[in-house]
Formats: C-alpha cells, structure tokens, sequence
C-alpha cells in the first residue's frame, strides 16, 4: 500500500476521484453517447420505475433491487478495511457515499425524480470495487457504462438467479436502461 497522505482511498484513488469528477461534469443522465450493446431502451421514466418495482413482485422476473443489493454486499470481504494495510483508508472510503451522494444531488436533472436514490446506490457500489479492486466488476462495469452513456440502469433480462450464490450470468443478459437519444 501507498502512503496514505498522497491517497486517500487507497492505492487506486485516482480512479475513484475520476468517477467522483465524473459525477460533477454534469453528464449524470443526460442520454449522451449512443446506447447499444447490452442495453434495451426504455424512453419513459415511469416505465423504467415500473420495471424496477415490478421487478420485486413479478414472479420468474430478476428481483433488480435484490440484485443490486447482492452485487454490492459482495464488493470486498467483510472486515477488509479494519486489516492494516487498509486502515489508513478506512475513514475516506466509508465516507465515499457522503461525496459520491452530495456530488449527484448536485447535478442530477430534475425531470427524473424517483431515481436518486438507486443512482447513490450504484455509483457508490461503483466507487467501493474501483478503490479496493482497481477495477469494476462484471455486474458494476454494466452499470458504470449505462450510466456513461447517460441513462439510468432500471432491469434486467433473463430469470432469476439460482440459490445458494444468486450469481449473475451476463452473458445473454441485457440491462433496462432509462435513455432518450438527444433530438
């Protein structure tokens, strides 16, 4: 591990405070990069709020806030930043969600109320695996591209996954995504 007075989050602070100016540039959904790949348009914010609610209740369908919630409880093992080399860091990377949330209350358009809160979310997941990994995972780097092309991830296809790991295939998965392509 680096010294902790040059980096604050850890050995790969500087991807952290990338995605942390990210957030601050103000491209925080603004549908603007093209959306294709592993992604399905959904144009109506109160259609992807339905998907991600329904999603909970709809038997067969990915549960897409348990997922979400699965993915993050598996970021780091539990008690990593109270070993040595991590505690010079522990205080900063606890206080991610603080920056990350107060950087996205500060841009995040008005006319998509209702998702605050699962952005927090996710891109607060998305700055824990990038300062104790250095990298995303599979499941958060899915996420980390939808929201930089400008939408907000809100689904999934496919059924749910099995017990006991509930891990996620992504192979032939694609991603619900809130996004208006710029007219």
């Amino acid at each position: 591990m680096a010294d902790s007075g040059d980096l604050r989050f850890g050995p790969h602070t500087v991807k952290v405070e990338n995605l942390l100016n990210w957030i601050g540039s103000g491209e925080l959904l603004r549908f603007g990069k093209p959306l294709s790949g592993p992604f399905i348009p959904i144009s109506d914010l109160n259609e992807a709020l339905a998907l991600a609610i329904d999603s909970q209740v709809t038997p067969g369908r990915v549960n897409w806030v348990e997922l979400r919630e699965n993915a993050e409880s598996d970021l780091y093992e539990a008690g990593l930043l109270d070993t040595p080399p991590w505690l010079p860091f522990k205080k900063s990377i606890k206080n991610l969600l603080s920056l990350v949330a107060d950087n996205i209350v500060a841009v995040l358009p008005t006319d998509c109320p209702g998702v605050l809160d699962d952005v927090i979310a996710d891109l607060h997941a998305c700055a824990l695996c990038l300062a104790v990994h250095g990298k995303l995972n599979p499941f958060h780097a899915r996420l980390w591209e939808a929201y930089t092309c400008g939408g907000w991830p809100c689904g999934c296809t496919g059924e749910e996954p099995e017990p006991p790991d509930y891990e996620l295939d992504l192979d032939d998965r694609k991603f619900y995504v809130l996004w208006r392509g710029r007219n």
